[in-house]
This record gives structure tokens, sequence and C-alpha cells, in this order.
């Protein structure tokens, strides 16, 4: 009988978890860059993301622009399925992963870390804010 309530209690605090992870999931999807046609910026003007989403698409493509050594990098921006954690690839390869969460309206991005690399996480939170397309598309410094 212990065995059984142990078990119920473990799979609830899973379950419990799961619908957290889902809920912040459906804000970056609703809220985030995913939810419309937009430009995301950072203060320091060294991340944008630019969402695109035509009429028939359920969601945004994000495309990520980084400022690397004076040069702008353009990595696709995905959003991992059932969790709040966004992968950045340049071509089929990820090359920098986040966690993603949506404070006050903004997107904020910690955790940044990349894969099999040779630190686990960068300490440095970006925090993005949402502009019209049409507002930022022809001031955009790429």
């Amino acid at each position: 009988m212990k065995k059984l309530i142990a078990l119920v209690l473990i799979l609830g605090c899973v379950l419990g978890l799961a619908g957290c992870v889902s809920k912040g999931e459906n804000q970056l999807l609703a809220d985030g860059p995913w939810g419309s046609q937009a430009i995301w910026a950072d203060d320091y003007a060294q991340m944008y993301l630019v969402c695109t989403k035509g009429e028939d698409d359920a969601n945004a493509t994000v495309t990520a622009y980084l400022a690397v050594m004076s040069d702008w990098q353009p990595l696709r921006m995905y959003l991992k399925a059932g969790t709040n954690t966004v992968y950045f690839n340049a071509g089929d390869k990820t090359v920098l992963e986040a966690n993603a969460k949506m404070e006050g309206g903004k997107l904020v991005l910690v955790n940044f870390h990349i894969p099999n690399g040779n630190f686990t996480e960068m300490q440095v939170d970006v925090e993005l804010t949402k502009y019209a397309y049409t507002e930022m598309i022809d001031k955009l410094p790429f």
C-alpha cells in the first residue's frame, strides 16, 4: 500500500511539473517570438530576433541575429516542444541553447550553453523587447 501511495505522489509531481512546462511553452508560443510577426531586440544591440509569419502559419519563423566579433551571424531559433528550451541552429547543427521565459512582456533568455562545448553555462541573461516589424525592419544593422 505504501508503495502505491508513493507511486501516486511521484506521478502527481511529474504531471504537475509537465503542466508547468507546458504552460511556459504555451506562453512563449502565444506572447513570445513565435506568436506574431515582429522584431525583438536587446538593449545593447547585440541580438535581434526577426520573426516572420504568413497568414496561414500557426507560428512565426524566428531567425536570431547575433553580433559575433563585429559580424552578424544568422541562426534559426526553435522552441523544443514541451519545454522552455530554445535552440539556435546553423543549418542542421545546434550551436547554442538557452532557457526562455516571458517576464513583463519581455523575452528573457537565460542559462546559455554550447552543446558539447568546453563550458556548461554562460552567466548572462538577455532581455529582449518586442517591436512592430514595420517599425524596425529598415533600422536593423545587417
